[in-house]
């Protein structure tokens, strides 16, 4: 009975589903910490946020910590951010956008979402001195969203259309807003 060789394959390699998309933003990724639609594209506070906790999902948490200080660093004094809607960018050709400015605007939206980005860092890591830090920009946050609620309840879309013919209720950020809010702040001062 003659033995043959058995011929063995090496399993195939497992491609890392994130990779890509952590190489993106990471290359993206501006040296104040600022996550663009693409290198050198438009950017808001709301997808900058995404990807913030897209890198902590990754474990690229320095690059996910300079996220979060830069939403702080960039946070105006009413506690909103002029966010650039790059979904409003006209196209260049068939595949890409034009590089040209965006329109920006204060959006409740994207203002009540850092609440969010922040609670999803410390449920990740466990770190309450995160939460802490960060506290001050959240309630800054949440109290511009407030300013632009109306007394039926409702929230403007953002600081620019309040109370003009534009001003429009915001319905996604409302249960975004609550859903922030309500998280378990036990940690804030």
């Amino acid at each position: 009975m003659s033995q043959g060789v058995v011929s063995r394959r090496a399993p195939p390699r497992r491609r890392d589903p994130l990779g890509g998309a952590v190489i993106c933003m990471l290359e993206a990724q501006e040296p104040d910490g600022a996550i663009p639609w693409f290198t050198g594209g438009p950017w808001d506070p709301w997808n900058h946020g995404e990807c913030v906790m897209g890198l902590a999902v990754a474990g690229e948490w320095d690059a996910a910590r300079a996220g979060l200080d830069c939403l702080m660093a960039r946070q105006g004094s009413d506690g909103a951010w002029l966010g650039e809607y790059g979904n409003m960018l006209p196209m260049a050709d068939r595949l890409h956008m034009a590089r040209v400015k965006p329109p920006a605007f204060r959006d409740t939206n994207f203002a009540a979402y850092c609440a969010v980005v922040v609670w999803h860092f410390v449920t990740l890591t466990g770190e309450a001195a995160v939460a802490r830090r960060y506290w001050p920009m959240v309630r800054e946050a949440i109290s511009f969203v407030l300013r632009l609620q109306h007394p039926q309840g409702d929230i403007s879309w953002s600081q620019e259309a309040h109370g003009t013919s534009a001003d429009d209720a915001c319905a996604p950020a409302a249960p975004r807003s609550t859903r922030a809010w309500t998280a378990p702040w036990r940690w804030r001062t």
